[in-house]
């Protein structure tokens, strides 16, 4: 903020700009974040406090932050009302920051838990073959089955539709009316 020359001390000239740049590199950081990660450089009081926040809390390759990591993924289960593809990205999401820090799984093991967080009833035929398999099925080849069977799941349930063209609704309502006589 302020320039200290021969013991007195002036306002920097080019602090405004420094600081309102500084302001738009921390709205940018803040706006690439997920939702649960911003309130931890939300009292950061530059752009270089917050990097330094979340290097400190997430680039770190402590032990607890792996086996936090490992934790997270093994309890990652498929929700009914979500979609495989939803999915499938939150399990890469931590399969790529584990391999990041260090810890790279290899196929069998994402496989793994792609399986392990599937509903065991409804998924059964595609877990089937997927365990008769001699080789790892590669991460894009489970993403597409499990597509296809989400996909034909989606056929076989009965459609709650209830919506009837407008045709067939005055169809049956003027069967129903009774006959006026004649005047």
């Amino acid at each position: 903020m302020t320039i200290a020359e021969d013991g007195t001390i002036t306002p920097h000239a080019d602090y405004p700009n420094c600081f309102r740049q500084d302001k738009l590199l921390f709205s940018a950081l803040v706006g690439s974040l997920s939702p649960q990660i911003v309130p931890l450089v939300t009292n950061a009081s530059s752009s270089h406090e917050a990097w330094q926040t979340l290097a400190g809390t997430h680039a770190s390759l402590s032990r607890g932050h792996i086996k936090q990591l490992q934790y997270r993924l093994r309890q990652l289960t498929k929700t009914p009302n979500q979609s495989i593809t939803d999915y499938m990205q939150n399990i890469k999401t931590v399969v790529d920051e584990l391999a990041i820090l260090g810890k790279k799984l290899d196929q069998e093991d994402i496989t793994d838990a792609v399986m392990h967080g599937l509903d065991q009833s409804t998924y059964k035929p595609i877990l089937d073959a997927i365990h008769a398999r001699d080789s790892p099925i590669p991460f894009n080849e489970l993403h597409e089955k499990l597509i296809n069977h989400e996909l034909a799941l989606a056929q076989q349930a009965p459609s709650t539709n209830t919506h009837q063209p407008v045709t067939v609704f005055y169809a049956n309502h003027q069967s129903n009316r009774k006959s006026w006589p004649h005047r």
